[in-house]
């Protein structure tokens, strides 16, 4: 998987490589309305000891090929909320990798430079942040999907815009790259928040945003009102037009 962070004529490109570990739904308080990770990764929430052992056998299939300056990455689910000893188990797993030590750090002869981990704006307390800064996380990626009270709201999300907006900023003040997704088009959601969203976005001055606009996936709380004409979608035409106006500021701010 490779992520292009930024492409713009007033930027030198950048390529890093990410190998993620997808952890369905773990650690989750509760299933959001247009969540499917089980329908998306093709398995159900695994059990602890299931998702170490599938951690140590994809670092043993993707060793030899790994890509120098390459980044371990754990997404899905809520990984702050994990289990604190099966954070801590995981992580150790990626720092032996990182610095070349142990069995697997042997399997990928240390090319993994840096952790990543995505997870919530309501879970990076100053208590989860030092266990991710005990294990050397580099980046960490926040679920924000909206700023906007509304859109919060009709998503379901327990947080409050103001909150999302403390917690991008305490993780940057605490040293990590910060990594902001935000997803356009998602229930209660006009053109006109999600621009307020990027602007807000390029006030914190992450180190990077995702941007996945929202899709009506079979299973979901969101089917339910798409079918029973609660919810609609954005056409194609209105995703393109915000999607390019978001790209554009974005890649100018840097």
């Amino acid at each position: 998987m490779q992520d292009f962070y930024s492409f713009s004529p007033l930027l030198k490109p950048e390529t890093r490589h990410i190998y993620p570990v997808f952890i369905p739904f773990v650690g989750c308080r509760k299933r959001c309305v247009f969540c499917a990770q089980t329908l998306q990764t093709g398995r159900q929430a695994p059990a602890s000891e299931q998702i170490e052992a599938d951690l140590r056998n994809y670092l043993r299939a993707v060793g030899p090929s790994v890509s120098p300056d390459s980044e371990l990455a754990f997404f899905g689910g809520t990984f702050t909320l994990l289990p604190q000893n099966l954070q801590r188990r995981l992580l150790e797993l990626g720092g032996a990798v990182k610095s070349g030590g142990a069995e697997l750090g042997e399997v990928c002869k240390g090319r993994f430079t840096a952790l990543r981990c995505s997870t919530r704006p309501d879970a990076v307390s100053s208590v989860q942040l030092a266990l991710l800064r005990e294990y050397g996380v580099k980046t960490i990626e926040l679920g924000v999907q909206s700023f906007d009270e509304r859109s919060l709201r009709a998503s379901d999300r327990g947080y409050a815009g103001e909150n999302a907006f403390d917690a991008c900023a305490r993780v940057i003040k605490e040293g990590f790259e910060l990594v902001v997704q935000l997803m356009p088009g998602m229930p209660g959601q006009s053109a006109d928040a999600f621009r307020k969203d990027i602007e807000r976005v390029v006030g914190l001055g992450p180190r990077a945003v995702r941007l996945y606009p929202c899709v009506v996936i079979e299973g979901t709380e969101l089917a339910r009102r798409w079918r029973a004409e609660e919810y609609r979608p954005w056409n194609l035409e209105r995703t393109v037009d915000e999607l390019s106006f978001a790209l554009l500021r974005l890649n100018l701010a840097g």
